[in-house]
């Protein structure tokens, strides 16, 4: 059963995974966060704001550069994933930097991207962030972009559209920048015009249109596209004059909601955009760069940054609770005893980073006291269900000598986790969503493609594996809603969307871990259909792969050259689905052993993580040290009964 296999050399590997991981831990407060990669943007935006607020690091501005330079590729754009074509806003926004940092445009690399930007369609094929973003620092007109009045802040939650149906993500992003916007706030970089040639179209050619969703007859093009166009120029119209009765409270009130929500948090939604636009919004208002909360931001930024002897680069947040919950789950898997110190300390620091605020998510859900876990150090105004169940399945297992706090974190996390739960029967990462509006994606703003945060397979999976793990079962009606919705979401290739890790395979993963949890009966044809894709897509070389390709184009769905957490996810999820002993299984479990470094980490540079699917994407660090571990750990598990039979 075991051919080609040793398990000696299978236990080493485990032990040499284990051992790698404990030593990455924070030895003085307990827990684990990895580099979190982006592509470039990040990096870009961080020089245009060290020269917006006047403190430049000569040495790290030219480690900027390097790695922006680094990372061009042969037809001179950049891409927003290793291994990915050119993108035109990463690629605008990193020539825009380049120039601002004094690298002429008349030199060959800068000449290849000015050819290859407007190859992709020049900067009238940006989205609207990235038009702002220019339009913040002088090169593009602000009558230009699609109209985003500040005083939407004040519609009440009934409103069909409201700032609370949009996601905690794109509510962060939006308010500072309607601020911006009110303001028509521009801080010149410089005098000239220096994206004047990216342009494919004459100067009267520049101003914002709707464009039609396909060349046909449709409810977006014949209902959406006319109001949007007639709300469209009656803002312009009203933007000329003074007669503007709401504006100053709309202002006031996303000022202060923004203040509110510095505070028990690492910058306005722990995350890049937010910390970014919310500094932009603060000196729009005439804030002194000398405020608390605009160096307390800087600072936060600061903890973003990763430098080496030659480059620096910038994270878009960090993932400390993520990457503790799964290094416990890992570890556990692997056979480290339970009571073990590391896995204490790490328990005992997620305890603390649980969070009872009322924060947005309150807006909608009333019946439920906090008891979410947040993704990075500080976040109390955005838990989500994601890292929530992923840290419940970590606590429940860790032998405390007094698990009395655990174990009460762990009855208020699975009791807000439930609660929830979407109408639709799922669960999204950050909201609570009584009504699927997804015609709100095609709002001329959203054209990044992820305004909302709808019900997804992978988070719903884990929230179901979660409850599975306390003894929940299919005849609980939350689970039974729950595998209704996952049964609907199935494609017709038999995997799983993964909204939050590429792509299929992290669905199908989580979808099979999740009905293995709760009792489902795994030789149901469902199961079937998802094993058949998984060994259908395995490579020969014993690995699964996936590039973020597949959010574009589902025909390249499962393809790739293999990747240590892809075929992880693969491999657990064939494993739930009882199919441990299966070629496919015993081939995947040697391209681990295979594959692992001497120091007993596994080599990956593909972006395996999503933000926002087809838009931007994230390499964690460890996801190549935990993921294989807990899939090695979990099959060596199993063996022993294997052998029996």
């Amino acid at each position: 059963m075991f051919r080609n296999l040793k398990i000696e050399r299978l236990d080493q590997t485990i032990s040499r995974a284990r051992d790698y991981l404990l030593s990455c831990q924070d030895q003085e407060e307990g827990y684990w966060v990895g580099e979190l990669r982006c592509d470039v943007s990040v990096t870009a935006d961080y020089i245009l704001l060290r020269h917006a607020f006047g403190k430049i690091s000569k040495v790290k501005i030219d480690k900027a550069i390097a790695w922006i330079l680094h990372n061009q590729l042969d037809d001179g754009g950049w891409g927003i994933y290793p291994g990915g074509e050119s993108e035109i806003n990463v690629s605008v926004k990193a020539y825009f930097a380049l120039r601002i940092c004094g690298v002429s445009h008349r030199e060959d690399l800068m000449k290849n991207a000015e050819k290859r930007i407007k190859e992709l369609g020049g900067i009238m094929k940006i989205n609207t962030f990235t038009r702002i973003l220019l339009a913040l620092f002088g090169e593009y007109e602000w009558d230009w972009l699609p109209p985003m009045p500040i005083e939407m802040i004040l519609f009440p939650k009934r409103f069909y559209f409201n700032l609370y149906e949009i996601a905690y993500w794109s509510r962060i992003i939006i308010i500072p920048l309607l601020i911006i916007i009110a303001k028509r706030y521009v801080f010149r970089l410089t005098e000239e015009n220096i994206l004047e040639g990216l342009y494919n179209e004459r100067y009267e050619e520049r101003r914002f249109k709707i464009l039609p969703i396909e060349d046909r007859f449709n409810f977006f093009n014949l209902f959406i596209n006319n109001i949007y166009t007639r709300i469209d120029t009656t803002f312009k119209l009203i933007g000329k004059t003074n007669y503007k009765p709401f504006r100053k409270v709309a202002i006031s009130r996303a000022e202060d909601w923004i203040i509110e929500r510095l505070e028990y948090s690492g910058g306005l939604g722990a995350i890049w955009p937010g910390m970014f636009n919310s500094l932009f919004a603060f000196k729009a208002l005439g804030y002194s760069d000398t405020h608390p909360h605009i160096t307390d931001t800087m600072r936060h930024i600061e903890e973003l940054v990763v430098e080496t002897d030659d480059f620096l680069r910038v994270q878009p947040c960090l993932s400390p609770v993520w990457d503790t919950a799964i290094s416990i789950n890992a570890l556990i898997s692997s056979g480290l005893k339970t009571d073990h110190p590391s896995l204490i300390k790490a328990g005992t620091w997620l305890i603390d980073k649980q969070t009872r605020l009322p924060g947005d998510w309150s807006k909608k859900v009333r019946d439920v006291k906090g008891g979410g876990w947040y993704f990075q150090f500080e976040n109390e105004f955005y838990p989500d269900v994601d890292d929530t169940a992923m840290v419940i399945m970590a606590l429940k297992d860790i032998a405390f000598s007094d698990s009395s706090a655990s174990q009460k974190g762990i009855e208020d996390g699975i009791a807000w986790l439930r609660a929830m739960q979407n109408m639709d029967g799922g669960w999204g990462a950050f909201d609570h969503t009584n009504l699927i509006k997804e015609i709100l994606n095609q709002l001329p703003f959203a054209d990044f493609g992820s305004l909302l945060d709808l019900s997804t397979s992978d988070v719903t999976g884990r929230a179901l594996e979660a409850m599975g793990r306390l003894g929940l079962n299919i005849s609980d009606e939350k689970v039974k809603r729950a595998v209704g919705f996952l049964r609907d979401e199935q494609e017709r290739s038999g995997a799983w969307y993964g909204r939050w890790g590429v792509n299929y395979i992290y669905g199908t993963w989580s979808v099979m871990s999740a009905f293995k949890s709760v009792g489902f009966d795994m030789n149901n044809n469902i199961i079937k259909r998802g094993v058949k894709w998984l060994k259908s897509k395995q490579n020969q070389d014993g690995g699964w792969g996936e590039s973020p390709e597949s959010y574009k184009d589902v025909e390249v769905a499962g393809t790739r050259r293999s990747t240590p957490s892809q075929t992880s996810w693969a491999l657990m999820a064939l494993i739930a689905a009882y199919e441990t002993g299966c070629d496919e299984v015993i081939k995947g479990i040697k391209y681990l052993v295979d594959t692992q470094t001497s120091e007993g980490r596994w080599e990956e540079d593909a972006f395996t993580g999503t933000g926002f699917p087809t838009a931007f994407y994230l390499g964690y660090e460890l996801y190549s040290v935990y993921f294989p571990l807990m899939a090695l750990g979990r099959f060596r598990q199993i063996l022993p009964s294997l052998s029996q039979g």
